[in-house]
This record gives C-alpha cells, sequence and structure tokens, in this order.
C-alpha cells in the first residue's frame, strides 16, 4: 500500500529543509537569458566611455587615457575638462538614462519595417494552418470547426480579458503581439536578425506572447506600451503587465522610464518582479537543454511576485513550463518533488506527498498525460499558512518516450 501525506502537513515533516539533488549531479544554471542578439547594457556602457574620451581628443579627459600628442595621462587631477563638461571615464559614470537613450537613438537610425516582423503569419510546421490559426485553436474554449481544406478556423468560442468579452467568429478576434513589434523594435528588436524578428512575432511557445483579442480593442492599443495603453477591463490590468514582463524579460527587451513607472505602479514592486523565476532545464537523456520551468509566488497584497508569503496571509503559488520545440503537440506527465529533510516525494494531482525512491517509474504525476500545445502555467496552491514554512520543490515532465526533462536545482517556497 502506498503511504500519502498531505501537503498542508509538510510543516510538520522537519524543521529545517535542504537542498537536495535530484537524481544527478548536475551543475547549476541561472536564471532565464535572454534571446536577443543586440549589445548588452555593459557593452553599450563600454560603447559610450570610447565615444566621450574620442571627444576629448587632445586632452587628458580620463586618467591614463592618451592625449593627442600619445602621451599617458596622469591622475584624476590632471585631467582636463573642455567648457566644464563631465566625461565618461568609468561604467559607473554611464546611467541608465544614458543607455535608455543610446537605445532609442539607435531603434531610430534602424527604421521600423514591420514587413521585417511579420511578412505573413508562418506556416512552421508546414501544416497549412498558419500561426493565427494554431493560435485561434490552442486559445478556443471548445473544440474549433475548420475550413473544408482544414487549413483555416471557421468558428470557436474565444474569451478575451482584455475586454472580458466572448467570440464565436474569428473575424472578430486579432492575434495581438501583447509586445507589438514595433514596441520590441525600439526597445532593443531593431538590432535582431530579420529571422529572428519573425521568430518572436510567430512565437508559439511563449503563451503570453501572442493572445487572441477583440479586433477594435486591439486596433485602440495599436503600439502603445503600458504607460499609454492599458485594457478596458480593469480586473486584467495586473495579469497583462506581468505577462508584459514576461515577454519582455524573455527576449531581453527593454523598458522607458514612463513605462516602467506605469508597470511598477500596477505591479506594487520592482519591474524585476513582473515575471517568474526560471532554471533551465536538463535532461536525463541530452543534459542541457533549451526548455525551461519557472515559480512564481504571489502574497494577496501585491500584483507582482515576491521572494517569499507571510505566515497568515494568502500565499498564491504558480509554475510554469517553457518546452523544447521538439515537444510541441505531446503528451507528457508533469512531475513536481518536493524535498523536505532527507526525504523526497512527489505530489499527486490531490495535493498528496508519495514518497519517491529515486526510480522515474514511481514517480506520481501531478497532471498526467497532458497535451503540451504552448508554455504551460498552473496554480499549485493558493492558501492561508499559519507557520513559517521552507521547502524546495523541483519540477519536471516526462515524455512518452521515457524521457524526464526537470530542473536540475530546486525552487525555494519561503513562508515568513
Amino acid at each position: 500500500m502506498t503511504m500519502t501525506t498531505t501537503l498542508d502537513s509538510c510543516t510538520r515533516l522537519s524543521s529545517q529543509f535542504v537542498l537536495l539533488v535530484m537524481l544527478l549531479s548536475v551543475p547549476t544554471f541561472g536564471p532565464k537569458t535572454a534571446h536577443a542578439q543586440g549589445q548588452t547594457d555593459d557593452e553599450i556602457r563600454q560603447l559610450l566611455i570610447e565615444q566621450s574620451i574620442k571627444a576629448y581628443s587632445g586632452s587628458c579627459a580620463c586618467p591614463y587615457s592618451r592625449a593627442s600628442d600619445g602621451s599617458l595621462c596622469g591622475s584624476r587631477s590632471a585631467w582636463s575638462r573642455p567648457g566644464g563638461a563631465e566625461p565618461l571615464c568609468y561604467e559607473a559614470d554611464v546611467t541608465d538614462e544614458m543607455v535608455t537613450n543610446y537605445r532609442i537613438g539607435q531603434s531610430q537610425v534602424v527604421a521600423y519595417d514591420r514587413d521585417d516582423w511579420l511578412p505573413s503569419w508562418s506556416d512552421s510546421n508546414g501544416d497549412c494552418i498558419n500561426t493565427r490559426h494554431e493560435v485561434l485553436i490552442i486559445e478556443s474554449q471548445i473544440p474549433v470547426t475548420m475550413s473544408s481544406d482544414g487549413c483555416f478556423v471557421s468558428s470557436g468560442q474565444w474569451y478575451d480579458p482584455a475586454t472580458d468579452q466572448t467570440f464565436n467568429n474569428p473575424s472578430d478576434v486579432d492575434i495581438d503581439h501583447h509586445v507589438p513589434l514595433a514596441e520590441a523594435h525600439a526597445s532593443g528588436g531593431y538590432a535582431w536578425s530579420n529571422e529572428f524578428k519573425q521568430l518572436f512575432a510567430n512565437d508559439m511557445v511563449l503563451r503570453e506572447a501572442l493572445v487572441a483579442m477583440d479586433d477594435s480593442t486591439n486596433s485602440s492599443k495599436g503600439a502603445r506600451d503600458p504607460a499609454q495603453w492599458l485594457p478596458p477591463n480593469q480586473d486584467y490590468h495586473c495579469e497583462y503587465v506581468r505577462d508584459w514582463v514576461e515577454v519582455k524579460s524573455a527576449y531581453g527587451l527593454t523598458y522607458d522610464a514612463a513605462e516602467q513607472a506605469a508597470i511598477e505602479a500596477v505591479l506594487g514592486t520592482v519591474i524585476d518582479k513582473g515575471a517568474r523565476t526560471y532554471i533551465q532545464a536538463e535532461s536525463t537523456l541530452v543534459g542541457e537543454t533549451s526548455a525551461y520551468f519557472g515559480m512564481g509566488l504571489r502574497r494577496e497584497d501585491l500584483c507582482g511576485y515576491a521572494e517569499s508569503g507571510i505566515v497568515d496571509e494568502s500565499t498564491e503559488l504558480s509554475f510554469s513550463i517553457l518546452p523544447r520545440e521538439q515537444d510541441l503537440d505531446g503528451i507528457v506527465d508533469v512531475i513536481l518533488v518536493l524535498a523536505a529533510g532527507s526525504e523526497l516525494y512527489s505530489i499527486n494531482s490531490q495535493l498528496q506527498l508519495v514518497p519517491f525512491d529515486g526510480d522515474i517509474v514511481n514517480l506520481a504525476a501531478y497532471i498526467e498525460s497532458t497535451t503540451i500545445r504552448e508554455s504551460v502555467v498552473f496554480e499549485l496552491l493558493d492558501s492561508v499558512f499559519s507557520s513559517p514554512l521552507n521547502i524546495d520543490i523541483y519540477i519536471a515532465y516526462i515524455t512518452t518516450e521515457g524521457e524526464l526533462v526537470y530542473s536540475p536545482t530546486p525552487f525555494n517556497i519561503a513562508i515568513e
């Protein structure tokens, strides 16, 4: 007989929880990295320093730089500041605003051309169903009806959280780029290749990237950021700005000052807390993979995510899976493993803790036999804890071929 323990009783398992290695000895990876192929902030800072020194040609603008005659300048006291202007000599001299202004200037040098991003919706798998209709199929709340050739969606049912309305005719629905293409261009995407721009425009993995929206509302939004436009449904503002940050974080896109201030006003915290924390996944077959797992902990007083929950206050804990492209449309079991003291437990669909002996075949599934059509987001709990808690949770999925794709390090959940 299998012994189980309820999740709520995990606080009684041990007063101190420790980090464990899940199945194999594997290296630690940092948070999800940006896909962007443009210049980093540090590279821009160095470029601005070099440009500043060149602007002071003939003078000792910075300590130990070279004057026009080739002589080496001395210490800071030997500087010559033409017109009293301040030169840029160190990375600390280059403010974030200077970096942002440089990016804005560069985005204006490289003119935005929508055809570079979306000459037409793509059909990446060659099944005659393009990205627009793939999204309509995924987001329909009922099975869709297809055209006679099987290439286009004729009817379905789509809920638009931006307007809190439901639509049945696909002609009433646009596929909204949550971060508009022109905004992505101005936020750093101008530096991408056309191929990468089109991958962004047709992103079928990141669920927040493309969403069905009322066509007139999408036209009203245009290319505006959250400082200029928020959805008419105020109850959706929190999720809207979090999804905005998720997309920009995934692609390494930047924010202007007004945009950041507007987002933080809704989040109730700093902009970095608008996205989940991510860990790059590994596989029992190939090692490092392109998949990522994410975790977000929210308190009742915040729209954004928090480092920890608070005793006697509501805590919402959610996870996300950004699968490998090869796993899209595949059937998987989603696995959660809790580390408590020296013990490992898999969490089943009833939130029971099932002792795990290290054999993959004995892992209880939290979500069984689910088809991954895009990234998956699910809520583990929304509860009030009456005492402090500190646990570690690993997340994984198992393919029908038996391959385990897993987080090599755990997510730490703390209630203080």
